[in-house]
């Protein structure tokens, strides 16, 4: 995540020279690649590239966000021994007052209450029973090796299951 951070100019850079060549090369509307008469900026290729990026996030956040936001207090939780010494260092960016574990999931928590983002997956559907088939799914998902714990298909379908009761693991 800090590298993302520390390279975002760079993505946000690429990105536009990439949308700018493709609109040049005839692939994309002409007017992506009109550069800003005084600074010379490849600003409409720039905002293209922005737009997109915002609708997709739109996108993934109304197909996928209430299960995503449902499961991500359980999920910090479920990997606490792996990320609590980055969670204080994200308290003190974030500026909390707590600057601890227990500090970022309670602003976890208060940001998903007022964004409106459901407490357990019960509360959008998903039931007991699906556990154990969303399993071997999660296990093939290629963000699964991000992790940083490592998981087998036991440890998704007992994570699904704290997710749909909405209880602390351990």
């Amino acid at each position: 995540m800090i590298d993302l951070i520390a390279n975002f100019h760079t993505i946000i850079y690429a990105y536009g020279r990439q949308i700018c060549s493709l609109s040049r090369a005839g692939y994309y509307l002409p007017f992506m690649s009109v550069t800003h008469g005084t600074h010379k900026v490849l600003h409409t290729a720039l905002y293209a590239g922005t737009v997109l990026g915002f609708g997709i996030m739109l996108a993934v956040w109304f197909l996928r966000g209430a299960e995503a936001g449902g499961a991500l207090i359980y999920v910090l939780e479920w990997n606490r021994a792996a990320i609590e010494a980055k969670m204080v260092r994200l308290a003190a960016w974030l500026g909390l007052a707590d600057r601890s574990f227990s500090g970022v999931l309670a602003w976890v928590l208060e940001l998903r209450h007022a964004i409106g983002i459901p407490h357990t997956l019960a509360d959008i559907g998903v039931r007991e029973e699906h556990a154990r088939a969303f399993a071997p799914q999660a296990l093939n998902d290629p963000s699964t090796g991000g992790n940083p714990l490592p998981m087998t298909e036991q440890d998704f379908e007992q994570l699904h299951r704290i997710c749909i009761a909405g209880r602390r693991p351990g």
